[in-house]
């Protein structure tokens, strides 16, 4: 074999060799990138089923308020009052003042908001509080909506438009949790109507995966059924969702946790805030009026 051949059979030798390590160490950190992603959810899960142990103990409960209160006339209103309100109880206050996900609806960042509550792992429920609200019955706690419902994964309501208002959440810090808002992150983008995440939310709990509801084009219903959310809905409402998720939620009664403003002509009496009522929504009210009437509500809080 002369010198050219062999130095071209040495040439073959080594590129092969080059292609090898590089096929390795692509494949190598492929597998370490998602047995990282595996072992961080395994470790999250099983910190998550030891809290499970703690919580079914007669210790306080650690609960967190969370909100995103970005750039809002209104918002030194809202963050006031739920200073107040997290004072009395000792339940921690989370607000997100910035946005992370700029490229969606403001509404899609409650989720982020969320995830990092429940990843610091530091909370057993976390309640999602729309920055348009106000506390207005500072004696009622989350502890009792939990304990009264047996520690279930999350609390909501619904309203005479959807089984469903995703605008105040009770949510146990637990793996069925963080799994589901998981697939509500990636519940993206949603058909039209588009009510931003309250779409997601609807879609899922009624059987949809998140690959079908990037799909659709449009809503296959009216996501409003104008109908009061009594003991009947409800239950209704209950026995409809996937049964992946139906042993995991419980309905209260909307005035339980979202009252609506009584000015607005769109609610009915059944759904507007009554003293003694747990928490005012401002939703449906036009913006440049929202300021007024939350400090209007404000000094009618009771305690």
């Amino acid at each position: 074999m002369n010198e050219i051949n062999k130095i071209t059979v040495a040439f073959l030798f080594l590129s092969l060799g080059i292609i090898f390590v590089i096929y390795e160490t692509s494949f190598h950190f492929q597998n370490k990138t998602k047995n990282t992603k595996e072992t961080q959810e395994i470790l999250i899960k099983k910190e998550m089923e030891e809290k499970i142990v703690y919580i079914n103990s007669n210790r306080k409960l650690k609960i967190a308020v969370v909100a995103a209160i970005i750039s809002l006339p209104y918002g030194d209103i809202s963050i006031e009052n739920f200073k107040k309100y997290c004072s009395l109880h000792n339940y921690s206050l989370h607000i997100q003042t910035d946005r992370k996900a700029p490229e969606r609806a403001p509404h899609w960042e409650k989720i982020i908001a969320m995830k990092e509550a429940m990843m610091s792992n530091n909370f057993d429920y976390i309640f999602w509080m729309d920055a348009d609200s106000l506390f207005m019955n500072m004696s009622k706690k989350l502890d009792d909506l939990i304990l009264d419902n047996n520690f279930p994964d999350m609390i909501m309501t619904g309203d005479m438009c959807s089984c469903i208002n995703s605008g105040h959440l009770l949510v146990r810090n637990s793996w069925w949790s963080y799994k589901f808002f998981d697939d509500f992150w990636n519940s993206y983008p949603v058909p039209k109507p588009n009510w931003a995440d309250q779409t997601a939310m609807y879609l899922l709990l009624f059987g949809k995966t998140p690959e079908e509801i990037q799909k659709m084009p449009k809503m296959e219903e009216e996501l409003c059924h104008e109908t009061i959310f009594n003991e009947e809905r409800m239950k209704n409402c209950s026995e409809a969702f996937d049964e992946k998720y139906r042993d995991h939620i419980v309905l209260v009664p909307q005035r339980a946790i979202n009252s609506y403003v009584p000015t607005s002509a769109w609610f009915r009496e059944e759904e507007v805030y009554q003293p003694g009522d747990f928490i005012i929504h401002f939703t449906a009210v036009e913006k440049f009026k929202k300021h007024g009437l939350m400090k209007e509500y404000k000094d009618k809080i009771t305690f």
